[in-house]
């Protein structure tokens, strides 16, 4: 999932491909502020295949954990969601054994729909977490990020947060950068997951 936004006025609701492109949503929080997004992409000649999970209907203000699994003997290299509209926000998104997980929440004081994604692939890939980054309470931010080991190559990543909006969730160097937004009167913590080629 990469979505790169400026500063805290916007938050993913869907980062998933479709064919090869790779489409990104964002809401703005801030509507006194312009802000932008940007979609990024890594890409590959290796053999990858792309799965959408079964789409599942969120309540108002409910969250929910949705898992995508990969066939029999392939791994996840990159994934992500798709939200059906405004609203409905990304809270975290990573992969899980064979599977990529992301979390949903619906803002909205409607039901909505969601449904998880990833991208899958039968050659060695594994993920590696970053340390976690203090989130800091009242609409404060914070980071995560972490590196592929060296001789091995980044394909995808994501992060992992509980009761938080990922505003940012992207490739950087050779390895991803994660970040969320916190509007709870507690602290919170954002951890940065890549996937890399090879084994562990």
């Amino acid at each position: 999932m990469t979505a790169s936004p400026e500063r805290f006025i916007v938050a993913v609701m869907s980062s998933y491909a479709q064919g090869r492109d790779w489409i990104v949503t964002a809401m703005q929080d801030d509507f006194q502020t312009t802000g932008t997004i940007a979609a990024t992409v890594i890409c590959s000649s290796a053999p990858h295949h792309q799965i959408f999970g079964d789409r599942v209907a969120l309540g108002t203000n409910q969250t929910a954990l949705l898992h995508q699994r990969c066939p029999l003997g392939e791994v996840p290299t990159g994934g992500g969601g798709r939200g059906s509209d405004v609203g409905v926000l990304v809270q975290s998104s990573l992969p899980n054994l064979d599977a990529w997980e992301i979390g949903y929440w619906n803002a909205t004081a409607a039901p909505r729909t969601v449904e998880p994604f990833v991208i899958c692939s039968a050659e060695p890939h594994h993920p590696v977490p970053g340390r976690p980054g203090s989130v800091t309470k009242f609409h404060g931010t914070g980071t995560s990020q972490v590196q592929c080991p060296a001789g091995q190559q980044v394909t995808g990543g994501g992060g992992y947060s509980e009761g938080t909006e990922l505003i940012l969730s992207t490739f950087e160097n050779n390895g991803w950068r994660a970040s969320s937004a916190n509007a709870s009167s507690d602290t919170r913590e954002v951890t940065a997951m890549v996937v890399c080629t090879g084994s562990q």
